[in-house]
């Protein structure tokens, strides 16, 4: 890898700049063109554009001192090809008014073209979806004689139905010419207007001037960073994403596949044809466009579905395409390349795309969590979709993506039901302990494993003891998995109640569900030993005031001194003693006459089961070491009939 600060005068040393054939299309809008523009007529010192990735394409050729004749565009594709556009209409205008020498001229052909045999061939090619509205942009050079005289001609295709098109926006406020750039179909060719718009209104020296910095060896406008053949992509997106830039490996495999498929003799328009009916179709369409690019949490990057999927179709696949304990997300595009090359008829790279598709469809069809859906307790795949994502746990999408596939017919449910409860009590067992999951991937290729050779679940995960559910209960530094747990007991109560006792049939685990600790995190004031004596778990006096603070201090995180509420108790009477704190307190105030309570925020029977009657004595509210040891108890016999011990 290698990386350089450059200006635009980098394009002057290049060859070929392929923005790959079914790369994304150009989707830059007017906000983008005129800010970028803004910020190069700027006066005062260089303006940062940005970042180019370059890879050399790969040296196909047995001769090894035989070199890459194009570098294909990783990242960069919208700026690159907004600055191609700019020179052009830079070029064009101050061409025409006679504003460069002849230097000049050979070097903004230059930034534009390069000479091979066969003639001028533009720098930069782009994808499927723009490239012949992006030749009508940047024309080309005919080289021609006039009286004897070499001459070359410089041709703008579509300069004179653009400036046309300019007079008729003349009237237009901002917002409507706006309005009209950015609903277009061809978004090329209305920043090639919108630039026309603007330089044209510019005297020549201004344009000079901006001219003159954009390809100074001493301005740095650009990053330029050249991957070799051998670089992994992955590893400089995730350096570019902690920036803010978000990248994916999928792009790079899209085009191995269907430039594979080109390989095999099949031609470009029926390419194309797949192409359209297959990725653009799963992947494109703008009903399921934002399923596949929606984020996730995975360790500290973030991961869309659509590359989540293409790792899990990696490991299932027959043979095994990605290895979760040799290969990195790094290495992803690459794996997908390198089990290509195992494909030689169109017939098998075919096969493989549609099987591809088939597979997604699966994926995309799985559970996903989402907080507005309600779930019932004996919806097992929404439990355990609703459990990954809470966690941010997606090491078993794979296994998920296997089963699905695998057992899809109505005779093989309860096969499949079973294996999902198995994960059901893997991923909770560990949650409730907060025992270190690292193993979980190599848990996952596991169980695929086994299933496919006939074996059962692998007895590998479920090596935790009771011993390590008591300790995870005690100390519950999660708020966010703790109200989990509390979730699914209640989903699990009310599912045990017969008719019409069942309060919630489902529920939602929505961010407006509230954990409570009911002896409050600052419990000194309301709290404290005269008012709330400290006690033994077995209600046992303590005498010594440190270890009775101690003591106190240590069942704070315990799952046994939390509830859910339906939503966030007023800070106010949120560390008032235990009675005020259950029913309320009025203020005698005009605008706030009653704070509310425990006993009016929630109506779940994880709260309700520990509330005295309503009738109740001030002197029979109790809430200490020995209740919350009492609570701790009651909740983890719950756990394991919810969730069993192996």
């Amino acid at each position: 890898m290698k990386v350089q600060t450059k200006s635009l005068n980098f394009l002057r040393s290049e060859t070929k700049i392929e923005i790959p054939f079914f790369q994304r299309p150009y989707v830059w809008k007017y906000e983008n063109a005129k800010l970028l523009l803004q910020d190069l007529f700027r006066t005062n010192g260089n303006h940062f554009l940005g970042s180019i990735l370059l890879k050399l394409e790969d040296n196909d050729s047995e001769d090894e001192n035989v070199t890459p004749s194009k570098q294909v565009v990783i990242d960069g594709q919208q700026r690159l090809t907004t600055l191609s556009i700019l020179v052009k209409v830079m070029f064009d205008f101050l061409r025409e008014n006679r504003a460069l020498s002849n230097p000049e001229i050979v070097d903004g052909q230059r930034a534009l073209f390069y000479l091979e045999d066969n003639g001028y061939i533009a720098h930069l090619e782009n994808s499927y979806h723009d490239k012949d509205n992006f030749k009508k942009i940047i024309g080309e050079v005919k080289s021609v004689e006039i009286q004897g005289h070499p001459f070359e001609e410089y041709t703008k295709p579509e300069f004179d139905s653009v400036n046309a098109e300019l007079v008729e926006d003349i009237n237009l406020t901002e917002d409507e010419y706006e309005k009209k750039y950015n609903e277009s179909e061809n978004l090329l060719r209305q920043c090639y207007k919108y630039f026309i718009k603007e330089i044209y209104s510019k005297n020549v020296d201004t344009v000079k001037q901006l001219w003159t910095k954009l390809f100074s060896e001493s301005v740095n406008l650009l990053v330029i960073i050249r991957l070799d053949a051998t670089d992994k992509e992955q590893e400089i997106f995730d350096t570019i994403n902690s920036a803010g830039m978000h990248l994916s490996s999928t792009d790079i495999i899209k085009n191995h596949l269907y430039q594979k498929l080109m390989s095999t003799g099949v031609s470009q328009k029926k390419v194309l044809e797949k192409y359209k009916k297959s990725w653009e179709q799963t992947f494109e369409n703008e009903s399921n466009y934002s399923f596949w690019n929606k984020e996730k949490n995975v360790g500290r990057n973030l991961r869309s579905n659509i590359e989540l999927f293409f790792q899990a179709y990696g490991i299932i696949h027959e043979p095994k395409i990605y290895d979760v304990e040799e290969d990195t997300i790094a290495d992803l595009a690459k794996k997908f390349k390198e089990y290509l090359t195992t494909l030689h008829t169109t017939e098998e790279v075919e096969n493989f795309i549609d099987d591809i598709m088939n597979t997604a469809s699966i994926y995309h069809s799985l559970p996903h969590f989402s907080s507005t859906d309600a779930i019932k307790f004996d919806e097992i795949g929404k439990r355990v979709a609703c459990i990954m994502d809470i966690s941010d746990n997606t090491t078993f999408t794979p296994y998920l993506l296997y089963l699905y596939k695998r057992y899809d017919t109505e005779d093989t449910q309860e096969e499949l039901n079973a294996k999902l409860t198995f994960v059901d009590n893997v991923l909770m067992h560990y949650i409730v302990s907060g025992n270190s999951n690292k193993n979980f991937n190599k848990y996952c290729t596991d169980l695929i494993d086994d299933d496919k050779n006939g074996s059962s679940n692998s007895s590998s995960l479920n090596d935790i003891t009771l011993e390590d559910l008591q300790k995870g209960i005690k100390i519950r530094k999660n708020n966010t998995l703790a109200k989990l747990i509390l979730y699914f007991i209640e989903l699990h109560r009310n599912y045990k109640l017969e008719g019409s006792d069942k309060k919630y049939i489902s529920l939602q685990f929505t961010n407006e569900m509230e954990l409570e600790h009911i002896l409050p995190k600052k419990w000194e004031e309301n709290w404290g030993p005269d008012k709330t004596p400290y006690v033994y778990d077995d209600g046992t006096l303590i005498q010594d005031a440190d270890e009775g603070r101690k003591n106190r201090e240590s069942r704070l995180l315990s799952l046994g001194n939390m509830t859910i509420l339906s939503k966030k108790l007023n800070i106010k009477i949120s560390n008032e003693n235990f009675y005020n704190k259950i029913k309320g307190k009025d203020t005698g105030k005009k605008k706030v006459k009653h704070i509310e309570g425990v006993r009016e925020l929630s109506s779940f029977s994880i709260t309700t089961e520990f509330l005295p009657a309503e009738t109740a004595r001030i002197d029979e509210y109790v809430w200490n070491e020995q209740t919350i040891s009492n609570r701790e108890n009651n909740l983890l016999n719950e756990i394991i009939e919810i969730w069993p011990l192996q």
